[in-house]
């Protein structure tokens, strides 16, 4: 890898390192200038829309509009080119649009959501994007009910990475596989809910027992304190349905 292509992953890496902790209360959005500039700087498309995704991440937790910063995501992404990236900022417009804004996807959240997932057909230059354009399919189809698909898109999440990657890529692998592990907490939860709400008490139970020993892993590792109050909230909840209380 030459110097600036090394350069520009790493900065790359920075800002999904972001991606994290921008989703934790309050939390600041102190390097964005500093990533924002690198990317006008060095005409870097790609990291100029890792920075927005960030914004509208922020933006969402905080139930505040993200109209800009999608758009300028979306038009960063399809600029740059790279199909995962592409499948990334389609997604997150697919997802903002199903969770209440349906100005976040003009040519609709399936179309989006559609295009998404045959984008990631393709290949892509870094395993990042592939992972988090997975992920936020994922949470699309979760969103719908659609909890098996989801499983499927968290599979190929984790897949993308390979068994060996640059000491830069490193913590960010780390960060997606932690947000892989807690959305299929969710998943269960979500699942065991929803059959304990159609009266299917005995099938609630037992994709609750099922669940649990992820959720005990989950909760024994090593997860931002934001995350911990969510996580345990979802043991406790699986552990009542499974009867283990």
């Amino acid at each position: 890898m030459t110097a600036p292509s090394q350069a520009r992953a790493e900065a790359l890496a920075q800002a999904y390192r972001l991606i994290e902790s921008v989703q934790a209360p309050d939390a600041p959005l102190d390097d964005v200038p500093r990533l924002e500039t690198l990317a006008l700087r060095h005409d870097w498309p790609d990291l100029h829309a890792l920075t927005q995704w960030a914004a509208v991440l922020q933006a969402r937790h905080r139930g505040a509009d993200a109209g800009a910063p999608l758009q300028a995501m979306l038009a960063s992404a399809e600029r740059r080119g790279d199909p995962a990236l592409v499948a990334l900022a389609l997604s997150t417009a697919a997802l903002s649009a199903a969770v209440g804004d349906p100005a976040a996807a003009p040519q609709g959240q399936h179309a989006a959501l559609t295009r998404a997932v045959v984008l990631l057909d393709e290949v892509s230059e870094f395993p990042a994007h592939r992972s988090a354009a997975h992920i936020e399919v994922a949470l699309c189809f979760h969103t719908h009910g659609l909890w098996e698909l989801a499983g499927q898109h968290y599979d190929l999440a984790d897949a993308a990475w390979p068994a060996e990657v640059a000491p830069w890529w490193l913590p960010v692998a780390r960060c997606q596989r932690r947000a892989i592990a807690v959305n299929r907490l969710d998943i269960v939860t979500d699942w065991s809910c929803a059959l304990a709400e159609l009266d299917h008490w005995d099938a609630a139970a037992q994709r609750a027992d099922e669940g649990l020993p992820h959720a005990h892993a989950v909760a024994d590792a090593d997860f931002p304190p934001a995350w911990m109050g969510e996580i345990d909230g979802y043991r406790c909840l699986l552990a009542a349905l499974a009867g283990r209380a």
